[in-house]
């Protein structure tokens, strides 16, 4: 996508090449640019896997401090996404089907002792087992997911 600057046109070509473009944790806004070629290669097309993280979170504050900030990351999506009929919240969803995380929770002499606690934080989810892409798939770890609405229009939409 950095060559949209440059040359937006030129990028839509070489992109509707392919079949699929992989959206994979993008961390930095996006341009008008940029999306009215994603939107023009979906238009024409083609697919998207997206994998966003709405949320900032990061572990690393949490294993020095014992604390860590969650805060809402601003891709400038929300208006594209909302045309095809999704909006990705900036609510972390927690489940008690999760994965443990060692945190330390004392010390004995010198040496700091942990524990592997469950963290609500990292579902485990499963996907369906009718489905080619996710048969026989064994539960997937998520980080910090963010809650996804689906909205009324017509719109195929496919969440695995």
């Amino acid at each position: 996508m950095d060559s949209v600057v440059k040359n937006p046109q030129k990028t839509l070509q070489e992109l509707n090449a392919f079949d699929l473009a992989i959206i994979a944790k993008p961390t930095q806004k996006f341009t008008t640019e940029e999306k009215f070629t994603l939107d023009q290669f979906i238009v024409n097309g083609g697919k998207t896997l997206w994998m966003i993280d709405n949320v900032q979170a990061d572990q690393d504050s949490l294993l020095t401090t014992g604390k860590m900030l969650a805060y809402p990351r601003d891709l400038d999506l929300t208006d594209l996404l909302f045309s095809y009929g999704i909006r990705i919240n900036t609510t972390l969803i927690k489940d008690l089907y999760a994965a443990k995380i060692a945190l330390a929770t004392g010390k004995v002499g010198n040496q700091t002792q942990f524990q592997n606690l469950d963290w609500f934080y990292h579902p485990l989810v499963s996907g369906n087992p009718n489905n080619a892409i996710t048969k026989n798939i064994v539960p997937v770890r998520l980080q910090f997911a963010n809650q996804i609405d689906t909205l009324k229009n017509n719109i195929k939409k496919h969440l695995y």
